[in-house]
């Protein structure tokens, strides 16, 4: 069990590490200091579902944007 923040969902990109289960929290504001919008800070922590499989699984924040984002 890892503990990633968006950045070291970043730096792994070029691994092919690839996460068989994860759980994602809330997107806030406050990361905002290192991304311009929320969308690049979206966009950062979606490799940590990216090139998930069907037999894989994700807990992603219910009722959001981005949870339901991450999802499709």
């Amino acid at each position: 069990v890892l503990e990633l923040s968006s950045w070291q969902v970043e730096g792994r990109a070029w691994t092919g590490l690839r996460t068989r289960g994860a759980v994602s929290t809330n997107l806030m504001p406050d990361h905002l200091d290192r991304y311009e919008s929320l969308d690049a800070y979206a966009q950062a922590k979606a490799g940590l579902v990216a090139g998930q499989g069907p037999a894989d699984w994700a807990v992603l924040p219910a009722n959001d944007r981005w949870g339901d984002w991450y999802a499709q």
